[in-house]
């Protein structure tokens, strides 16, 4: 009994962990098809999109395992999170990057 309530355990927490990566990506994915469809991206930069989003999403989870006090933590992933748009500006073309700011903008006033 306690060898299969084991092996259960163990199923459980591979499948907990193999989710979390896997949203991760469906996360990444979700920002990089809405922006394609926003913006009206080729193949090619909605896939540029989604590995920057990779990297962040990498970068931030990288922090929050690490050990440290919430503070430092907290001001690392906001450091990471404030990347995000110049690594967007280095592949969008300069009147999708304007666009996406406006509507980065009108998201953030909630309008």
């Amino acid at each position: 009994m306690k060898v299969l309530m084991s092996f259960l355990l163990v199923v459980c927490a591979y499948g907990v962990k193999g989710q979390t990566a896997d949203s991760a990506d469906l996360l990444a994915e979700k920002i990089a098809n809405r922006m394609r469809d926003s913006l009206g991206l080729t193949v090619s930069i909605r896939d540029s999109i989604f590995v920057i989003n990779k990297q962040i999403n990498s970068e931030k989870k990288e922090k929050m395992t690490s050990s440290g006090d919430y503070e430092t933590v907290r001001k690392q992933i906001q450091q990471i999170e404030n990347k995000r748009d110049s690594l967007y500006q280095a592949v969008l073309p300069t009147e999708k990057f304007l666009l996406y700011k406006q509507k980065k903008a009108l998201l953030i006033r909630n309008d």
